[in-house]
């Protein structure tokens, strides 16, 4: 498995985490069809002023091009500032359990079944808080 983590600093950018965020209704439901992706999970930080997402892959992340638009790149004008990906050498908890070990060096990778790849859904826990914007109820769009 693998890890790929990417965020923007938006110090200098007319974008803020709650734009940011507002367009997510848009476009988070079309990474519901990446082959591969276990999930998506969009992150930001107001105290450092960043905004991102982390993505997990089954194996290797599939080229650029062949991904849902990036509409924080084209709402922010450029790729991230940051951009890294990394093995994932182990995993517990959550819809990834039981836990998964990356095989020694040489070895065949474990990968996760589709029965712990889908979490359930969540129930209806009503509208938002005030304070912030609804989010889709799918762990998988939020």
């Amino acid at each position: 498995m693998r890890a790929d983590i990417a965020w923007w600093d938006l110090d200098g950018t007319a974008q803020t985490v709650d734009s940011l965020t507002a367009h997510l209704r848009g476009g988070a439901a079309a990474w519901d069809r990446v082959p591969g992706l276990l999930g998506k999970v969009w992150i930001a930080d107001r105290r450092t002023n960043r905004w991102g997402a982390v993505m997990l892959w089954a194996d290797q992340r599939p080229a650029l091009a062949e991904l849902p638009a990036n509409h924080a790149a084209r709402l922010l004008g450029g790729p991230p500032t940051h951009r890294d990906s990394f093995d994932i050498e182990a995993v517990a908890g959550g819809v990834l359990a039981p836990a998964r070990v990356a095989p020694a060096a040489g070895g065949t990778p474990v990968k996760p079944s589709a029965s712990t790849v889908a979490p359930p859904p969540l129930p209806d826990a009503g509208p938002a808080p005030a304070h912030r914007p609804p989010y889709p109820r799918s762990p998988r769009h939020a």
